[in-house]
C-alpha cells in the first residue's frame, strides 16, 4: 500500500532573479524522489505465491480446484523468494535519477517446491506416533507461510481451516497442538473441506487431541469417500475389511480400496497386498499381493516414506524372494538411501 501524496506548504515568493530556475527544477525533482522513496513504508508482503496456490490446489474438490486461488480473499501473490528481508538499500544517486536502484534481497529462502512439500504432506497418519521427538524447529519460510495460512482461517477460508490444522498437528511454524488442530478440522469439516474431514476422521480414530469415537470416525470418513476422497476410501475400506466400528463388509471393502489405489495412494495397495496375501475379501493369491505390494512399494518412495517401503520390501522377500519385482524395488530403495 503506497502512502497517498503529501501537500507541501506554499514556499515564500521570491523573484526569478533570486535562483536559476532550471537548477531549482532539477533539485525540487530530486528531493521529491528522495522523500517519496523513503516515506514510503515497505509493505506487509503478500502470501507466498506456491504456498497458497499449491495448498488451495491440493485441499479443493474437483469441482471448486480452479476457482480457489482466485476466491481466497488474500492480498496478490508473489514469488516466495520476495520473502527474504531485503538488504539495505545504496544511497541515492547525486544526479536526479528517475528510477532508483532496487536493494539487493538477502539469500533466497528455501524453494518454493519444497516448502510446499513440506506442509503439504500427509502427516497426521492413522496410528502415528506422536512426532514432536522427530520435529525440527520451523524454518523462517514455514511461519510466514503459517501466518498467512491463520490470515485466511481468520477471514473464514474453507481450505486455510484444513491446511491451520494439518500445521497445528504437526508442529510447522506453529506450536505442536492437537487439540487446536482437531478445532480447525472440524472447522474445516463443517465447511465441506473434504481432506478436514479425513484428517479429523484420523484424530477420531487414533485418540489425537480428542477422544476416541470409531462411529464419528466412520461417519467422516463415508463423507469423504462419498466424494471420491482416496484417502477417506482407503481408510472406510479398511475398516470394513476387517469389521472396525462398523460391521465388516469385505466385497465392500475391497471396491473403496480399488478405487482409492486407482488414484495412487500407497496405503490401499498395501492393505490390498495384504488381503490377497491372507485370502481376506479376495481368493488368496500370492502372484497378485506381490504385485499390490510392488505398487505400494514405489508409492512409498515416491512420497518419500521409507520405513514403509522398507517394510513392503520385507512382506514380498518372505513371499517370493527370488521374484524379480523384489530386487527391483530393493535397487530402488537402495538408491534412495
Amino acid at each position: 500500500m503506497t502512502d497517498s501524496p503529501r501537500t507541501l506548504a506554499n514556499p515564500p515568493r521570491r523573484s526569478a532573479s533570486w535562483f536559476p530556475t532550471p537548477l531549482l527544477g532539477g533539485v525540487c525533482l530530486l528531493l521529491m524522489a528522495t522523500v517519496s522513496g523513503c516515506a514510503t513504508p515497505r509493505a506487509a508482503a503478500p502470501p507466498p505465491a506456491d504456498v497458497v496456490s499449491a495448498l488451495s490446489a491440493l485441499h479443493a474438490t474437483p469441482a471448486t480446484r480452479a476457482t480457489d486461488t482466485e476466491d481466497a480473499g488474500l492480498p496478490p501473490a508473489m514469488p516466495l523468494e520476495a520473502l527474504a528481508d531485503p538488504a539495505p538499500a545504496s544511497p541515492a544517486p547525486a544526479s536526479p535519477a528517475p528510477v532508483a536502484a532496487r536493494p539487493a534481497p538477502d539469500p533466497a529462502p528455501a524453494s518454493p517446491s519444497a516448502v510446499v512439500a513440506e506442509l503439504a504432506a500427509p502427516i497426521a497418519e492413522a496410528g502415528q506416533a506422536d512426532p514432536a521427538s522427530q520435529r525440527r524447529p520451523s524454518t523462517r519460510d514455514q511461519v510466514r507461510a503459517a501466518e498467512w495460512i491463520q490470515h485466511g482461517a481468520d477471514k473464514g477460508e474453507p481450505w486455510a481451516f484444513h491446511m491451520l490444522g494439518e500445521l497445528y498437528l504437526a508442529g510447522l511454524g506453529v506450536p505442536l497442538d492437537p487439540v487446536l488442530a482437531a478445532h480447525w478440522f472440524q472447522r474445516g469439516a463443517d465447511a465441506g473441506v473434504v481432506e478436514a474431514q479425513t484428517s479429523l476422521a484420523r484424530l477420531y480414530l487414533t485418540g489425537r487431541g480428542v477422544e476416541t469415537d470409531l462411529p464419528k470416525a466412520v461417519a467422516l470418513l463415508q463423507q469423504a469417500a462419498d466424494q471420491g476422497q482416496s484417502d477417506g476410501q482407503y481408510l472406510l475400506g479398511e475398516l470394513l475389511l476387517h469389521g472396525k466400528g462398523i460391521e465388516a463388509d469385505p466385497a465392500v471393502a475391497i471396491k473403496l480400496l480399488k478405487k482409492a489405489a486407482k488414484q495412487g495412494n500407497a496405503d490401499a495397495m498395501q492393505q490390498l497386498g495384504e488381503a490377497y496375501q491372507s485370502g481376506t475379501g479376495v481368493t488368496a493369491s500370492d502372484k497378485t499381493a506381490i504385485r499390490w505390494f510392488y505398487k505400494a512399494g514405489f508409492g512409498y518412495l515416491q512420497d518419500k516414506r521409507l520405513h514403509k517401503a522398507r517394510n513392503t520390501l520385507a512382506q514380498m522377500q518372505a513371499l517370493a524372494p527370488d521374484n524379480a519385482k523384489v530386487a527391483q524395488l530393493q535397487g530402488a530403495l537402495a538408491a534412495s538411501l
